[in-house]
């Protein structure tokens, strides 16, 4: 990821290595400070078909969903694929969806 120059080639190096991303020493990282500067990446990640706590309605096999902590139900629709990272109330979910963190409701 030190070698991406940009948003998008971080999204792919991520897609990379998803497994680094979401079931490593760096999920807790990624768990703790993406919420912080989401707001300033949103649209680039969303563009590359990943997620924070949140799923288009018509998502895809591709789209990727980070849950990370929070106290807003988060929905996940269609073909999506959501790994859980954190602690949140509640997951409205499909059968692609991923815990990582024991204590999730």
């Amino acid at each position: 990821m030190v070698k991406s120059g940009n948003i998008s080639q971080i999204m792919a190096t991520w897609r990379t290595n998803w497994e680094d991303v979401v079931d490593s020493k760096y999920a807790d990282i990624i768990r703790k400070q993406l919420p912080k500067i989401y707001p300033l990446i949103k649209a680039d990640m969303n563009a590359a078909g990943i997620y924070l706590n949140e799923c288009p309605r018509s998502a895809q096999e591709f789209v990727l969903v980070i849950v990370t902590d929070t106290k807003n139900v988060v929905k996940v629709f269609g073909y999506s694929n959501a790994y859980i990272l954190g602690e949140c109330d509640s997951a409205i979910d499909n059968s692609f969806t991923h815990t990582r963190k024991v204590g999730v409701s």
